[in-house]
This record gives structure tokens, sequence and C-alpha cells, in this order.
């Protein structure tokens, strides 16, 4: 008998997800100066922009492709496997500009969303490819709507993203 790891997969990750979200608020309830050196609240904020970001890349997406025929959780694992390769790393040099060399943040933000974007995007086209091959989506893409497709996730994750760990951040202060 085959188990569905799928299933388990997305299950950890929502727990993991939800129970850092629950904490955030009472950890920052702890501190009275910035959290920002301190590698728990990191983690917390982490881990919940990435359960933000998942969670309306892949509803952009869906909206995208919903009208065909698609196995839902091969393009959920898909997504959340692309956020991992590309948020994590963004996010550890962008907690370590924030810590020693706050002045290159902007230019590091617009820089690395050039970069995620395009990197996505690239991502993007091979999973499609691989998911269209498999039979989870019943058809195939081109470059440009796997683009488009991309683009407006990332964008919007993006402005929301910022906004959350803004307010996370003015709510520490």
């Amino acid at each position: 008998m085959k188990t569905n790891y799928k299933n388990y997969i997305i299950l950890i990750y929502l727990i993991i997800s939800f129970i850092s979200l629950s904490l955030a608020p009472f950890y920052l309830g702890l501190h009275t100066r910035t959290p920002l050196a301190d590698p728990i609240y990191i983690l917390i904020n982490v881990i919940g922009s990435l359960l933000i970001v998942v969670t309306i890349e892949f509803i952009i997406i869906y909206g995208f492709v919903r009208k065909i025929d698609l196995d839902i959780k091969d393009l959920f694992i898909s997504v959340l496997l692309i956020n991992i390769i590309t948020f994590f790393p963004t996010q550890v040099i962008t907690h370590l500009l924030l810590a020693f060399y706050i002045q290159f943040v902007p230019v590091y933000m617009i820089t690395v969303f050039v970069i995620i974007l395009s990197t996505e995007w690239l991502l993007y086209r091979l999973v499609f490819q691989k998911l269209f091959k498999k039979k989870s989506l019943n058809r195939e893409f081109s470059d440009k709507q796997i683009f488009l497709m991309s683009t407006v996730a990332n964008l919007s994750t993006g402005l929301i993203i910022y906004l959350y760990s803004s307010i996370i951040l003015l709510s520490g202060f």
C-alpha cells in the first residue's frame, strides 16, 4: 500500500506555520525593545512570512490555472518547494543586512526582487513542464503565461510581506 506523502508534507508545513504565527504576538509581547537581534523572533517572522507567501502565491497561481484539470496537491507542493528554495536564502541575507548594514537594504531588496522574479519564473517553467508530463496538468503553458503568473504572484506577495514585516517591526517598538 502506497502512502500519500503529499498530505503529510502539507500537514507538517501547516502545523509548523500556524504554531509560528500563534507564537509571534506572545513573543513580541516579551520585548521592550526592537526584536531584530533575537534569533527566535527572526525564525518566527521568517516562518510566518513563508506561510503568507506560499498561501498567496498558491491562490494566485491557482486562479490562473483553475479552469483546467489539475492536481491541486501537486501544484501546492510545487509552489511550496519553489518558495522554500528562493525565500529562505533571501530572508537570511536580509536579516543579516538589517543587523549590520541597514543602509544597503533598499538596494538589496530591489536587486533580490529582480533575481527572485527571474529565478521563480525559471523554476515555474520547469515545474509546469514536469506537472504536464506527469499528467497533473492537462495543458502546457507558454513562457509568457508562466512569466505573467510568476510576476503577479511575486508582486502581490512582495508587497504583502513588506507590509507584514513593517507591521510586526512597528508593533515591537
